[in-house]
């Protein structure tokens, strides 16, 4: 059985256990269906960047600019 991420959207258990938790694949759907929590789907897009000699470099950390275009207004 997997875990998923959530973030809690319920008062009382924002105040437990903060904005996310992992909860367990059979439970989720209960919570989202009730409103105590939606599942926090982080995008898993990496920049492929040329490398010489090694094909290419997968870039782990995408800033603000790599997802946006654009630099993050203030």
């Amino acid at each position: 059985m997997g875990f998923v991420r959530v973030r809690n959207l319920d008062p009382q258990i924002l105040s437990v256990n903060g904005e996310f938790m992992h909860v367990p694949e059979d439970k989720v759907a209960r919570g989202v269906a009730t409103g105590i929590w939606e599942v926090a789907v982080e995008a898993e897009v990496k920049e492929m960047t040329p490398e010489s000699g090694k094909g290419y470099a997968t870039k782990d950390v995408l800033s603000y600019r790599d997802v946006h275009g654009e630099d993050k207004k203030a």
